[in-house]
Order: structure tokens, then sequence, then C-alpha cells
């Protein structure tokens, strides 16, 4: 793989960390936390395949 497509690929994996990071502070700071977590992961993380049910939303939904 060429270096410049390395930094590349390490640069957007940067931005998706710090995104995900800024997500969980914001769902962290709202009002019903749990509810709001359970609807993050059904419109976001159930889209894709073969994807399970992380253990600690199975006790919130």
């Amino acid at each position: 793989m060429d270096l410049m497509v390395q930094k590349v690929l390490l640069v957007e994996l940067h931005l998706i960390r710090e995104a995900q990071a800024r997500m969980v502070t914001l769902i962290k700071n709202t009002p019903d936390y749990n509810h709001t977590l359970g609807m993050v992961w059904l419109t976001c993380c159930s889209k894709q395949q073969n994807t399970a049910l992380p253990k600690d939303l199975i006790k919130i939904l």
C-alpha cells in the first residue's frame, strides 16, 4: 500500500474516533441517556449486516 494512502487512512480513522468520542459525550449529557443510546444504536449500527447487539444495550432495550 502506498505511503500516502496509509497516511490518509490514518487521518480518516483519527477523525472517525474523534467523532465517536463527541457522540458519546453528547449522548451522556442528554437527560435520558439510556433511551438515547439505544436509539443511536438502532438508527446507526443495526443497519450494518451481521451486527450483534452490544451486551450493554441488551439491558437497556
